[in-house]
């Protein structure tokens, strides 16, 4: 099959459904203080859119086309980032982020990057064949915003072979995580939402957990890391690609999910 630009995929596909909601619970996991058995990582132990070329409503949008150490946000927003001794490598449509342990990305804290008290979208692409055994409990991080002092936090990670989106306004949270494992060597679409006091997650264009989660503002001052938890309270490197991660201050519908997946997928 021809190889696309990242570009070209957004130009073709255009924007995707508004509606709020998700249909379906296909998994439940824990809510209210966000404890499920499975501590947290260490807490208990020490730009323009609407003209059809990228989703409608992306606060921003990450690509990875280009070279240097600058990512371009492709909204036009202004929230660009920089690559941390990380490359770039030929993927399933352009390029790609390829990360190795102690590299990753960064974008520069800024308030309409968090999910605040608003629906709240996060989306990416990644790939990974392996759980790094010096990680904690083999956890490696996707996208993390975390304050250092507290359990704030809005974290999308793989939990061994399974994603897992973790958030916290520092007393509240909710946890969800896939019943099936993604680190098989093959690309993988996930997806995390906020919207109305619940938590949803889908891989690859479908549900696999949802839960209520009654939080706060959720604001933690840190920049966004794409592909590490490089510091508090334990290191979490991702080893793997990651391409097209993408910000929504809104919450996509399980509509709209499944169509992004089905417009990026080569």
């Amino acid at each position: 099959m021809p190889r696309r630009s990242s570009r070209r995929r957004f130009l073709r596909y255009g924007t995707v459904a508004t509606a709020l909601g998700a249909a379906g619970c296909v998994g439940v996991l824990d809510s209210g203080d966000g404890t499920d058995g499975d501590d947290d990582d260490g807490d208990t132990e020490s730009g323009p859119s609407g003209d059809g070329s990228i989703p409608d409503g992306a606060a921003a949008l990450y690509t990875f086309e280009g070279d240097g150490d600058a990512i371009t946000d492709q909204t036009g927003d202004g929230h660009d980032g920089r690559l941390r001794e990380t490359s770039r490598t030929d993927a399933r449509s352009g390029t790609a982020l390829d990360i190795g342990r102690g590299s990753y990305a960064t974008v520069a804290a800024a308030d309409t990057l968090n999910p605040g008290t608003e629906p709240f979208t996060t989306a990416l692409w990644f790939r990974t064949e392996s759980v790094p055994d010096a990680n904690f409990r083999g956890r490696q991080a996707l996208l993390v915003k975390r304050a250092d002092a507290d359990a704030l936090r809005w974290h999308f990670v793989l939990h061994g072979e399974q994603v897992q989106l973790d958030v916290s306004d520092g007393d509240n949270g909710g946890r969800v995580r896939s019943e099936t494992g993604f680190v098989d060597g093959e690309w993988h679409h996930a997806v995390g939402v906020r919207d109305a006091g619940t938590l949803t997650l889908y891989v690859d264009g479908e549900q696999q957990a949802q839960t209520d989660a009654a939080l706060e503002r959720v604001a933690p001052p840190s920049p966004i890391y794409l592909g590490a938890q490089p510091a508090y309270p334990n290191q979490l490197y991702f080893e793997g690609q990651l391409d097209d991660v993408a910000v929504y201050r809104r919450a996509l519908s399980a509509d709209a999910v499944e169509r992004l997946y089905e417009g990026q997928r080569v």
